[in-house]
């Protein structure tokens, strides 16, 4: 352990620290692409090795520059563009943005400062440089093949290219708890291990020169994807497995997991900080130890119908790896999440099965698409992983929409989750010290109930202001309890649902239109029917179509002019502004202004507890105000809380009418 933190240490203080020193400052640096960017909410996002600042040479770093216009460069040229640096957020803990951000490999962030770049091209053909053209190569082969959706779906799947994936798809998946799926990981290394050895198998290889084979075909399926922490993390646990195997031993699980994170580790100290490596070791520590029990326990009932009992091992045992999976990740999903998705279970269980063959055919297609005079075979396989990926879409969209399918937990109910764990474990001390457990398990109880209700008076009238996304597709809704007022739908479907979903609202008071575009009528349509609405409330002389007629959808239709006020809420009411350019209403004391422009999402809010107005606004940096309570921070007069689009902001003005901010996930 002191090795490990003594490792840890070190590596922080030659790489991380050393480059704080340019968090705040803006630069003129000149670096290289390592890699083509990744696309995230009408964002690029690159990977540079900085090596000049100002041009003065520096000791390279990695910096991860976010980007509203494209470079222009392939992987490994030269790059010059004013960038303005920003240190990752430490809040969280261990698993904080930096430490995360770390482990990925990035020092610090950053943002174009200016307008784009100056490219010089890099001629020279390296390995790195060839493995980022195969793998374009590569997800090109299933843009030829498949419609566009189908495409972006399969290359995240295998390639770990989520540049075309939808972020609705991805959405769904993430809510039901299937979002390991997508990236490539331990199922992936698995199915591309079972395939090959199957077939090196057919054709009489031993079992060495198998695992070696094997353990080839995975290094390079490695370099293919990109290096992903995930799949890095997944080679390692299968290469142990597969290195006892070439050896003659027996490979043991637990060995083989322990000695993979330790090499993982050793490899790269900041691997800590990556929550999925926490989530994937323990679950699969949990499907290694708890998986058999819950298997037996299922089949227990049926040992009488041994008939019945071996048509159920399959669905048993399914459910018994994805149970043992969660029992040992709920701890960890709490905590980093605020939530659980309670449909987990039924998910993986419909979902594994045809995404692992969707891996299969979606492998077969690649390689032989790529082969010279075989590329016919590969259009069989591409139909298959398409239809396999158009229905695993699907289903996963239906499952997402089924009400409260992911259940979100604010501090107080992570608090109460956890002692509600501590009073079931206390209930199962066994011998004399029974009645001690009981005796404590009261006192425990007692504590929670005390804490609960001092906890509802806390929070008795909060309301929370969420904006989510920017431009004309930022969705911005107001929520108290369970009640929401949609004051902007956006224009990008399930986003402003899936903002609702978080809150867990239950009742929307008031849906507001300010525009007659097809994206936002789309968005409005869909918010009326996942949910009950009040009223919808367009702008005066608004043409109300068929998806907003009383008649069809029986929520009546009110109409505002400039200069009228609406209820969003029961005792807030929002005014229109002069010429429609905004909203304004006053939550406890505290004034808010919403500019209704398509241009951006901006808003204002005057007064505070201070009088003073500050903005909150979407920008290229992570939020740079003074620390609040937990996973909340306090904005302080004049200053502005800026944040990555797509992460989203919250605000919430408590009774006393102090405003607090916290982003999004």
């Amino acid at each position: 352990m002191m090795a490990a933190l003594a490792l840890y240490l070190v590596q922080f203080s030659a790489q991380a620290a050393p480059v704080g020193q340019w968090a705040g400052k803006k630069a003129v640096i000149k670096a290289r692409m390592l890699d083509y960017p990744q696309r995230r909410y009408h964002r690029y996002y690159y990977r540079l090795r900085v090596e000049e600042v100002d041009k003065t040479a520096v000791e390279p770093f990695t910096l991860r520059l976010s980007a509203a216009v494209p470079l222009y460069g392939e992987p490994y040229d030269w790059v010059e563009c004013p960038v303005g640096f920003y240190a990752f957020d430490t809040e969280g803990g261990a698993y904080s943005q930096r430490n995360a951000q770390l482990a990925g490999g990035y020092q610090i962030g950053g943002y174009l400062a200016g307008g784009g770049g100056v490219r010089t091209a890099c001629g020279d053909m390296t390995v790195e440089k060839a493995l980022a053209l195969l793998r374009r190569g590569l997800a090109r082969q299933f843009s030829r093949l498949l419609p566009e959706e189908d495409a972006g779906f399969l290359q995240a799947m295998l390639l770990a290219d989520r540049d075309n994936l939808l972020e609705e798809a991805y959405g769904d998946f993430r809510l039901i708890g299937c979002a390991h799926l997508l990236a490539v990981s331990g199922l992936h290394m698995g199915a591309v291990q079972r395939l090959l050895s199957s077939l090196l198998g057919r054709v009489g290889m031993r079992r060495r020169p198998r695992a070696l084979v094997c353990g080839l075909a995975l290094a390079g399926y490695l370099c293919v994807t990109g290096f992903p922490v995930s799949a890095v993390r997944a080679f390692a646990m299968c290469g142990v497995y597969l290195l006892g195997s070439w050896s003659g031993r027996r490979a043991d699980s637990l060995n083989s997991l322990g000695f993979a994170l330790l090499l993982i580790c050793l490899g790269d100290p900041f691997s800590g900080g990556d929550l999925s490596l926490a989530l994937s070791a323990f679950a699969t520590l949990g499907i290694l130890t708890l998986s058999p029990k819950i298997t037996g326990a299922l089949l227990r009932p049926l040992e009488a119908w041994p008939r019945v009992r071996r048509l159920c091992m399959p669905i048993a045992a399914g459910l018994g790896v994805t149970l043992s999976a969660m029992a040992a990740t709920a701890p960890w999903q709490v905590f980093a999440f605020r939530g659980v998705s309670l449909l987990a279970p039924v998910a993986n269980l419909l979902l594994v099965l045809p995404c692992t063959l969707l891996l299969y055919c979606a492998l077969l297609a690649l390689v032989f698409s790529v082969m010279p005079g075989l590329g016919g075979l590969a259009e069989p396989f591409a139909f298959c992983a398409g239809w396999l990926g158009r229905f695993s879409r699907q289903a996963a969209g239906w499952l997402a929409d089924v009400p409260r399918a992911y259940v979100y937990l604010g501090a107080g109910e992570t608090v109460v989750f956890v002692g509600i764990l501590l009073i079931g474990l206390l209930l199962c001390v066994p011998g004399k010290r029974r009645l001690r457990g009981r005796v404590l398990a009261g006192m425990l109880g007692a504590c929670l109930l005390v804490f609960v209700s001092v906890q509802g008076v806390r929070e008795r009238g909060e309301v929370a202001l969420a904006v989510w996304g920017s431009g004309e597709e930022a969705c911005v809704v107001l929520v108290r309890g369970q009640d929401a007022a949609v004051l902007r739908a956006g224009a990008r479907e399930g986003s402003c649902t899936g903002l609702l979903r978080r809150y867990r609202v239950g009742r929307v008071r008031a849906l507001f239109l300010p525009w007659d575009g097809a994206g936002e009528r789309r968005c409005g349509a869909q918010v009326l029917g996942d949910y009950p609405v009040g009223q919808v409330v367009l702008p005066e002389g608004a043409y109300v179509g068929r998806e907003f007629d009383p008649e069809e959808t029986g929520v009546p239709v009110a109409f505002v002019g400039a200069g009228g006020a609406f209820e969003v809420l029961p005792g807030i009411w929002a005014g229109y502004g002069e010429e429609g350019d905004g909203l304004a209403f006053m939550v406890n004391g505290v004034g808010f202004w919403l500019p209704l422009e398509k241009e951006g999402s901006l808003v204002r809010v005057e007064g505070g507890w201070e009088n003073s107005p500050f903005t909150v606004l979407p920008a290229d940096a992570i939020i740079e105000v003074t620390p609040g309570g937990p996973g909340w921070k306090e904005l302080a007069a004049g200053q502005y809380a800026r944040f990555e689009p797509g992460r989203g902001l919250e605000l919430a003005v408590g009774p006393d009418g102090k405003v607090t901010v916290r982003e999004g996930s």
